[in-house]
């Protein structure tokens, strides 16, 4: 949006003009995917603003670190507008950096100057202490520049005010000739003369005609010289140009043009002009083929006699010889040439000129030995098998988001492909880099290259696949490299398989064939089976029959790939086998424990044989684990009984003739496992658990039970016990242990340390375990005092603790504390369901431990069972109070609490309380009293070891018989102030208050905020915002009066406004709820917007939006005025998802939706309910709101405002009385509702409608009353007063010279007319006006006699009228008007305190103290 503004202020005899830029992320037309440069932005202004930034939602995003593409972020003025004057900044509520603003007198070029010597002075370094900032330059700079300081800065909005020079107004002119049209044949008129411009100086009509320049709007048809004015005609184009002067503008004078128009005719033979080839893109200068283009050759189609010349625009790609048509193109150019070729006929009277077009296109070549994923600008949407191309390379990922976040993302186990679409080139590394953490390390890939210390794979492939192990984030860029495929060396041996003999032992690698230029050194050689044939240096070692293949693989040289040629290789044995065994041996393993075999005796190992009696020598020899050793001649084995595991015997027979036998072996295992130590005490146990034993690594032991009794078990839990110890069982169903069984024998458990104790986590009996119920449980009497001072021996015993207190209430952490004897210690549920009271003495029977971890130390005793807990009853002391009820004066303010009677032995702590803090509140023993009422106040004694709790209570009354200050009071309880023309509301409150006592006076108004200042001792009130606000007064108490409040409203207005659009942002007006399930509710100015299933502050992609969810109701209303239009508007809603089509209006039928991105509902209404179907979603809610225009007619006035307004708010200051017929006339109409609204239930109103015969006047009983008539009426309410009335329709129409209405009746009759303004009535006995009494009286011959108030009525009879014979018919009957009026002179003239007669009447006067029948009367 921009706003221009011309302000006329005195700079050396000159006006100066000031135009305003508001720079928001919408008008600079910012990227909503991460940081990158603008296109230029020309304002209205003039200036134009260049840089580089984020539209993060509505707001302006910039930052003080380079971009990872290169560049730096922030917004520079490239074009100026004058000179700054100032600036306005708009943080968003976001924003806690802050922002650099610099300023200079020569263009800036990019944000990055802003980053170095460029960046000009600096002017202010601002942040968002407050929500606006502006500055002032101290210098006039015509360039100005933004950029943050440090970290992020949010912005929602920049004003820019520039200050042009001052310029003189000129005048442009074609003379006669302006505006006229000259129409052409074939570019020829006859006569004709190109008409000249003149430019003239306003001020002193300086000629200024040498500098205009001439524009033609289409040069095609006609071309203008830009200096002489002179057309020239192509005859190519034939349609309407208009021809323009321009005075361009300068420093000291201002532009001005004029023009007129011109028409060129067609009557020639049309000619067509073609090129022999279509529009081609280049890369580098080059075709696709690699070839030069130079350019195609036009020709007519009729061969009609002409020449052909040729032109070249737009970017310098290429250029062209005007003659031949050929082209140069120029290779690091890059953009689009247009060639254009015009034929002009040798004959132009005959035929028309024509032209062609072809576009040369040259683009740069794509780089492809890097390319790099950006995730702000290179992604796919969802999450899943998603596919990313860019340039030559394809990612594909089988589980995973390729920024469908702000991030890469690898989920656990998924694969990902890196491939290239370029069959001619190669991957030689691929990067990821990470915005934070190191989860790059769960990568691994195929090729077994990647370096997961810098995240970087490298290698020559056609593609690479990496596994993540779990799942890889914040990747934000993947940056692939990539090459030329080198072609690979021809390799190949000349034999595909070779056969050998084992026995050879060691043969040669065979002779490879290769290219001359690879060297030998770069051909390594692997075998495919090592323990087959293994190669060393350039022979291979044969270990044994079978197969192996030989792979020779080349190294990637700077000409060659890397390459590959392989042989079979055959490993045959011809020789006689031979085999061996052990004596003795059954083919199990011996199983050994501590050295021994099952049945307690050494092992001494196996003798080997050879079979069939063959020559040759055996050897032993051990492996594995070193639980023992062989003798390597005779195998004798020695046991190692401390080591623990398995050896492998082997016995190798190596034959004497090994050309004829072969070799043979035979093997044997020993295992040596450690005995069981089995612990006879659960002491013995506890002391063996080591203390780096935990739940997740616990310590396996053995144990032979005697007598272990389980005393207690809960759920998980379970206590066992022995007669030397106790201790915890944890697990699943107790591990199976049941409360009272005792158990005798062995069983496998494991064990660990838990905060401070050990505890079984693990429970294996053997299958002979001896389970019976114990007889009785053990039970031993302690105190806390004994457990504290020795732990370890009552460590999971079962003991009872007898009379302890609680002194907290048992919590959800399923504990309380306990004291006894002045010792404390901690009551532990170790069942969830227990449950004890506070201040209460208990005796306890549970599992005594000492429970300690870092922040936590607790001496406990554990309770499995709500039955181990027996409460111990106390005694309830005696408090009373001496007086149930005690009676107090207000104006004491504090008084003490009456003493409370108690026990001479309670020793306990005693709180008071007040039921109605309001009333008094008890502050430690003393009792504040803060207004008249009863209140009971209650002592409440905390338990002690003797008594439980107690209380008493006894009534408090407060009085207050001072006098109440009646007189306390506004002057008016309305009152208004329009705002129109200035940006503020001024009122005291202080200056309408009457205080005839002098209280002291607070003062508070509401609604409050930030657009409303009071001084709450003054009562001054400062608003810069329209609306209806309550304003009161308090009167402190005194000796003599009570507390006094007084309220008024202040209504603030603006009397130029009735249209007002009211615009809900999202983000930036924002509710509390986030989630669907609450109602949610935002307000502005008069307007609120509630949902009952809403979220108005809800946001997903940093985008916010305002969601209705489905059923939920929506009402928009408004305070002040009605709604005429409301508009939704969405941001990236489909037909499915959120569409605002799923709303409907459940007020009317007036809302219509055909985008779901749009809808409208348009009326009259002060609320608007709609339905969502469906969930709906909008990024802004306008509502449009007729704001009613605001009159106040006075009835002492003579000069008020009365014009045609359809929609007003009108206040009369004007009384009216429900004791006598008031004489009424409004110019508006109120119908029969309004009427008992306003007036009150039965309210009598009556008309004239004109109708009077013999002397009789006819009244018309109506119900609703009309602009301009009058009436008379007595409100069904006591007293009406200074009533307004909303939103009705003021008329204007049909008014006399003074701005009242017309009579009506007949002038020879009897006549009514209603008045708008205070007038004076004619002395002359003509005209008639409602006085006292309901009494009818003409005026005295003077001035305040004949004064009658506006918005009444009188009634005008011809002169000489007998008003004594006027009759009156109110209801059918004629009724005498003297019944109602008293049609005489009054002879009871009113007096002023100066003696001057007034009238007779007091209904007319003005407020005071008047005299009448020698008796003062006060007029308020």
């Amino acid at each position: 949006m921009l706003t221009l503004l011309t302000i006329v202020c005195t700079v050396g005899g000159y006006a100066q003009e000031t135009v305003t830029d508001e720079l928001t992320s919408t008008i600079l037309s910012l990227s909503t995917s991460g940081y990158k440069k603008f296109a230029t932005k020309t304002l209205s202004s003039g200036a134009s603003y260049d840089g580089a930034a984020y539209a993060n939602g509505t707001k302006i995003q910039i930052k003080a670190k380079k971009d990872t593409k290169g560049f730096y972020t922030g917004i520079i003025t490239s074009a100026s507008s004058g000179t700054i004057k100032s600036i306005t900044i708009n943080f968003n509520s976001a924003n806690s950096n802050t922002l650099g603003i610099y300023g200079k007198n020569t263009a800036y070029t990019t944000a990055d100057d802003l980053f170095g010597s460029a960046a000009g002075e600096l002017i202010k370094n601002v942040d968002n202490s407050k929500t606006a900032v502006t500055i002032t330059p101290d210098k006039a700079y015509k360039f100005i520049g933004f950029k943050s300081n440090n970290g992020t800065v949010y912005i929602d909005k920049i004003t820019i005010v520039w200050e042009a020079a001052p310029s003189t107004p000129t005048t442009t002119t074609f003379g006669t000739n302006s505006g006229k049209t000259f129409t052409f044949t074939n570019g020829t008129l006859d006569g004709f003369t190109a008409p000249k411009a003149t430019a003239t100086k306003s001020d002193d009509n300086t000629d200024l005609s040498n500098l205009i320049e001439y524009t033609s709007s289409d040069a095609d048809i006609v071309a203008v010289d830009s200096k002489t004015g002179e057309l020239t005609f192509t005859n190519t184009k034939f349609d309407k140009a208009t021809i323009t002067a321009t005075l361009p503008k300068t420093d000291t004078y201002q532009t001005s043009t004029d023009s007129y128009v011109v028409v060129n005719t067609d009557s020639h033979t049309a000619t067509s002009l073609s090129f022999n080839g279509t529009d081609i893109t280049l890369t580098e200068g080059k075709t696709d083929a690699g070839a030069d283009f130079t350019g195609y050759t036009a020709t007519e189609a009729s061969n009609i006699a002409g020449t052909i010349t040729y032109a070249a625009s737009g970017d310098a790609v290429a250029t062209v010889d005007p003659t031949t048509g050929a082209v140069t193109i120029s290779p690091s150019v890059y953009g689009t040439t247009t060639i254009t070729a015009t034929f002009t006929p040798a004959d132009p009277t005959q035929h028309s000129g024509s032209t062609a077009k072809y576009q040369i296109t040259n683009k740069k070549a794509v780089d492809l030995s890097e390319i790099t994923f950006d995730v702000s600008e290179d992604k796919v949407s969802g999450t899943g098998n998603k596919t990313l191309t860019k340039s030559i390379v394809k990612i594909n990922t089988s589980s995973g988001s390729l920024g469908a976040s702000t991030d890469y993302r690898f989920y656990s186990g998924s694969k990902t492909t890196f491939s290239l679409t370029d069959p001619t080139r190669v991957i030689t590394s691929i990067k990821f880099v990470v915005s934070s953490g190191t989860t790059y390390k769960n990568f691994t890939t195929d090729k077994n290259t990647y370096d997961k210390a810098t995240a970087t794979w490298t290698g020559y492939e056609e593609s690479v696949v990496f596994t993540a192990s779990s799942q890889v984030r914040n990747v934000t860029q993947i940056i692939v490299t990539t090459a030329e495929k080198k072609p690979a060396p021809a390799l190949s041996f000349a034999e595909a398989t070779v056969t050998k003999e084992l026995v050879a032992g060691t043969i040669d690698l065979q002779t490879i064939t290769k290219p001359e230029d690879l060297d030998a050194s770069a051909i390594t050689y692997a075998s495919s089976d090592d323990a087959t044939a293994k190669v060393e240096g350039t022979t291979i070692r044969l270990y044994k029959t079978g197969e192996a293949i030989i792979t020779a693989t080349s190294a990637a040289t700077d000409k060659y790939a890397a390459g590959t040629a392989s042989y079979k290789l055959v490993i045959v044995d011809n020789r006689t086998a031979t085999a061996i065994a052990f004596d003795g041996f059954d083919g199990t393993t011996v199983a050994l424990t501590d050295g021994k075999t099952a049945d307690g005796a050494e092992f001494k190992g196996y003798t080997a044989k050879a079979a069939d009696n063959i020559e040759g020598t055996i050897k032993y020899a051990a492996s594995g684990d070193a639980v023992a050793t062989v003798d390597e001649t005779t195998g004798a084995v020695t046991i190692n009984a401390t080591t623990y595991g398995t050896t492998t015997i082997t016995a190798t027979f190596t034959p004497a003739d090994p050309t004829k036998y072969t070799t043979s072996t035979a093997e044997y295992k020993i295992t040596n496992e450690k005995g069981k130590i089995y612990y006879t005490t659960l002491a013995a146990m506890k002391e063996a658990v080591p203390t780096d034993a935990t739940s997740s690594a616990p310590a396996t032991l053995s144990l032979n039970l005697t007598d272990a009794i389980v005393t207690s078990v809960a759920d998980k839990k379970a206590a066992i016990q022995d007669a030397t110890a106790g201790t915890l069982v944890y697990g699943n169903n107790a591990l199976g242990l049941v409360k009272g069984k005792k158990y005798t024998g062995k069983v496998d458990v494991k064990a660990c340390w838990f905060s401070g104790y050990v505890e079984i986590v693990g429970w294996t009996p053997s299958a002979d375990i001896v389970v019976e119920d114990a007889t009785e449980l053990p039970l031993e009497t302690i105190t806390l005092a004994q457990l504290k001072a020795n732990p370890d021996k009552y460590e999971f015993k079962r003991v009872k603790v007898s009379k302890v207190t609680t002194t907290s209430a048992y919590s959800t952490a399923k504990k309380a504390t306990i004291t006894q004897d002045g010792t404390d210690a901690t009551l532990f549920g170790e069942d969830t369901e227990l449950s004890v009271s506070i201040n209460t003495i208990y005796d306890l029977i549970g599992c005594a431990y000492h429970h300690k971890t870092s922040n936590l130390d607790e001496y406990r005793i554990g309770i499995f069972t709500q039955e181990d807990i027996t409460e111990i009853e106390k005694e309830t002391p005696a408090l009373s109070f001496a007086e149930a009820t005690v009676t107090t004066e207000l104006k004491e303010k504090i008084i003490e609490v009456q003493a409370l009677i108690k026990p001479a032995d309670f020793k306990g702590t005693v709180t008071y309380k007040s039921d109605d803090d309001t009333v008094a509140e008890v502050v430690g023993d003393m009792i504040d009293l803060k207004k008249t009422g009863e209140v009971t106040i209650t002592a409440t004694s905390a338990a002690t070891d003797k008594y439980a709790a107690g209380a008493a209570s006894y009534k408090l009354v407060i009085e207050d018989h001072r006098a109440t200050d009646a007189d306390f009071k506004f002057a008016e309880g309305n009152y208004k102030v329009d705002i129109a023309g200035t940006s503020t509301a001024e009122f005291n409150a202080k200056d309408v208050l009457q205080n005839p006592s002098n209280l002291k006076v607070t003062y508070t108004i509401s609604p409050k905020d930030d657009n409303v200042v009071i001084d709450e001792k003054t009562g001054e009130i400062l608003i810069s915002k329209r609306g209806i606000y309550t304003i009161t007064a308090t009167g402190a108490a005194t000796e003599t009066y009570k507390e006094a409040t007084a309220t008024c409203t202040l209504k603030i207005f603006d009397s130029t406004k009735q249209d007002e659009t009211i615009t809900f942002i999202a983000g930036l007006n924002k509710g509390t709820q986030t989630a669907k399930g609450n109602e949610d509710q935002i307000v502005q100015d008069v307007v609120t917007i509630h949902g009952t299933n809403a979220a108005f502050a809800a946001t997903s992609n940093t985008e916010y939006t305002y969601r209705l969810y489905q059923n939920c109701f929506t009402t928009i209303s408004t305070k002040e005025g009605k709604i005429t239009k409301i508009e939704f508007i969405g941001s990236n809603n489909s037909e499915t998802n959120y569409s605002l089509t799923k709303l409907t209006s459940m007020t009317d039928n007036n809302y219509t939706c055909t985008d779901p991105n749009y809808g409208v509902w348009e009326g009259s209404a002060k609320e608007v309910e709609f339905k969502a179907v469906a969930q709906v979603r909008a990024i802004q809610i306008i509502v449009t709101i007729l704001i009613p225009k605001e009159y106040t007619l006075d009835e002492t006035k003579t000069n008020n405002v009365i014009e045609d307004c359809t929609y007003a708010n009108v206040t009369l200051q004007r009384t009216l009385s429900k004791d006598y017929w008031n004489t009424f006339c409004v110019p508006f109409a109120l119908d029969a509702e309004q009427v008992a609204q306003y007036f009150g239930e039965g309210t009598q109103l009556r008309t004239y409608e004109g109708n009077c015969n013999d002397n009789i006047v006819y009244f018309t009983t109506v119900d609703n009353i009309e602009a301009g008539r009058p009436y008379i009426m007595k409100p069904g309410n006591a007293v009406v007063q200074n009533p307004t009335f909303e939103g009705v329709s003021m008329v204007a129409t049909g008014l006399d010279k003074n701005g009242n209405p017309q009579a009506v009746g007949d002038a020879s009759t009897v006549q009514m007319k209603g008045i708008y303004n205070q007038i004076l009535l004619n002395a002359d006995q003509t005209e008639l006006f409602l006085g006292d009494n309901d009494l009818f009286y003409y005026p005295l011959d003077d001035i305040d006699a004949r004064t009658i108030g506006g918005l009444r009525a009188y009634f005008i009879v011809p002169q000489g009228t007998d008003i004594k014979k006027l009759r009156a018919n109110l209801d059918g009957t004629p009724t005498s008007l003297g019944t109602i009026f008293d049609t005489e002179e009054s002879n009871a003239p009113v007096y002023n305190l100066q003696g001057q007669c007034v009238g007779n009447s007091l209904r007319a006067l003005k407020s005071g103290i008047y005299i009448q029948n020698g008796k003062k009367v006060v007029v308020k």
